[in-house]
């Protein structure tokens, strides 16, 4: 196990070292921040979105609290994770082919198999590395169950479960297994009565599945957000059944041969039908040896709600290599207790082992390859357009990621290639923002001010967010470098933007620098009204609390 750890740590060293990533990761770093307005009871209360995901979003909380979201570290949680679940893997391997090296091959597989390295390098997928751990504990003491006749361990696994759900939703598909493992046990075991009794137990704790199955589609704002998940589909039944059998022939294929490894998997050819139709047929010849071909059923089991993300377009790929995650662990599992079975019969090991580290070995170096990659947004967004070369959101991010680097011209260049791809207004609304970022570089404080205003137009109400901070920003760095008349207009602007802001953001950060402005024009009674209103609703922790409670005091003491 301990040199299982130590692959782990060496594949994915370069892994430390990794760039925020400028899709997703930016956002949780914004999300539970220092300027973040999300408490731990916010964190748990559902309703803010599609996802109920509060085990993840806990995670990030306490970045924040414990490490102020430094990268390294939070890259490491996600190898830890991973070393963790390879651990797992290895432990749950003990339990059905003994003390033998198959459990350290299983172990090894999922350790170093390519298709997982974007759910541990990105720090945005810890999602499914956070519940497969839950999930593999759960395999353990079910198969634990099985090894000793202890019912018992089968109800362990079920509130193992469910944090596995509260980590991501599709861990509610593994409920069928403890039923199935307590059937084998009945099967196995003299005492029929007490089988049955476990059976029961397992089935009366899957009712608590039913309210977090509500919770997951029908609460807060996003009250009908399974419904509208739903619509994503415009395709007719067959063509519904021709796609899904295609992605799901694509994921088979993938947990298999993974290459080309692609952070944005825009297509997927109607040829993998065969695949899909294929892997289906297969099933039916498997050998039926218990541990083996559940554990091969659960895998594929998992593979299906990936199938769905890309019939209803949850998500802004077609495909993503980190929904393989937990299909690989079981995946492994399952090869390697069929590798051990056929070895035990046949009485030839070493050549099934050495085809194995073989694999192992290649795998680890392109994941540590892959793990270079990610150390740099550039060079990732660089691998992704030559694969990926009519995605115009890929492009947008590789431009900003030549812009961050001072390479202007090619940055332009890729704006341009990616306004002319998209469809999306959402998508050219970004673009032009980023259109604008080139357009002033160079330029003084005031030339880009004029620029942004332009852009704006007259009514600021109507005007984009993004557009509105960046006016915010450069009017607050020109009240350092101008005259007292001046500063005054400049003041009113700000105070105007500011409100615009939170009336849209109710981000009560700010609400005290629009307190701070007030001071400045003499508004104490506005200022007070401000500092106050901020101090109620800023979340504990935040880092300008404390000020904006003792300038209301202060305020209000000179008010009396």
């Amino acid at each position: 196990m301990l040199l299982l750890l130590l692959v782990v740590l060496g594949v994915y060293y370069p892994a430390l070292f990794g760039a925020i990533n400028s899709i997703d990761d930016v956002h949780i770093l914004k999300t539970f921040g220092i300027n973040g307005t999300l408490s731990l009871a916010d964190i748990f209360r559902p309703g803010r979105g599609y996802y109920y995901r509060p085990l993840v979003d806990l995670s990030y909380y306490l970045d924040y609290r414990f490490w102020d979201q430094d990268k390294v570290i939070m890259h490491l949680e996600n190898i830890l994770i991973h070393g963790a679940n390879v651990s797992l893997v290895f432990l749950i391997a003990t339990r059905f082919m003994g003390k033998s090296l198959f459990p350290f091959l299983g172990g090894l597989l999922f350790a170093v198999h390519p298709v997982n390295s974007e759910a541990v390098c990105w720090i945005a997928g810890r999602t499914d590395p956070l519940s497969a751990t839950f999930l593999l504990m759960a395999t353990f003491f079910l198969f634990h169950a099985v090894e000793t006749g202890q019912g018992r361990y089968i109800i362990v696994s079920l509130p193992l479960i469910i944090l596995a759900t509260l980590a991501k939703e599709t861990a509610f598909l593994f409920l069928p297994v403890p039923l199935i493992v307590s059937l084998w046990l009945i099967r196995k075991n003299e005492t029929e009565k007490k089988s049955e009794m476990i059976l029961v137990s397992s089935a009366c704790a899957a009712l608590i599945f039913l309210p977090l199955i509500y919770i997951f589609f029908r609460t807060g704002t996003h009250a009908d957000s399974i419904a509208a998940i739903l619509k994503g589909n415009s395709r007719t039944p067959l063509d519904t059944i021709l796609f899904s059998l295609s992605i799901f022939g694509f994921y088979a294929k993938k947990i298999l041969f993974p290459f080309p490894l692609n952070f944005a998997i825009t297509s997927v050819s109607s040829l993998y039908a065969i695949v899909g139709v294929s892997v289906v047929l297969l099933l039916f010849c498997v050998p039926r040896r218990a541990p083996s071909f559940i554990l091969l059923v659960t895998s594929l089991m998992f593979i299906l709600p990936a199938v769905a993300v890309a019939v209803y377009h949850v998500s802004w790929t077609v495909a993503a290599e980190r929904y393989l995650y937990i299909p690989s662990a079981f995946f492994t599992l399952s090869m390697t207790g069929y590798l051990h079975d056929v070895t035990e019969n046949a009485g030839k090991r070493f050549w099934p082992i050495a085809v194995t580290l073989s694999c192992c070995i290649l795998s680890a170096l392109f994941v540590f390859q892959r793990s270079l990659l990610w150390q740099s947004n550039l060079e990732l967004y660089r691998d992704t357009v030559n694969k990926s070369p009519d995605f115009a959101m890929i492009r947008n991010e590789f431009a900003v990621a030549l812009l961050q680097e001072g390479r202007l011209a090619e940055g332009a260049e890729q704006l341009k290639r990616a306004k002319k791809q998209t469809t999306s207004d959402e998508i050219r609304k970004i673009i032009e923002m980023n259109e604008l970022l080139v357009m002033i570089h160079g330029k003084s404080l005031e030339e880009t001010r004029a620029i942004i205003r332009a852009n704006l137009g007259v009514d600021k109400v109507k005007g984009s967010t993004e557009l509105l901070s960046m006016l915010r920003n450069y009017d607050y760095l020109l009240l350092d470098a101008t005259t007292e008349a001046r500063k005054q207009e400049l003041i009113t602007e700000l105070i105007e933007i500011t409100d615009i802001l939170y009336s849209r953001t109710k981000d009560p950060l700010l609400l005290y620098n629009n307190g701070q402005l007030y001071l400045k024009m003499g508004d104490e009674k506005q200022a007070f009204d401000n500092f106050s209103l901020s101090y109620k609703t800023a979340p504990d922790g935040a880092h300008f609390k404390a000020a904006a409670r003792r300038l209301a005091e202060k305020l209000g003491k000179q008010d009396r």
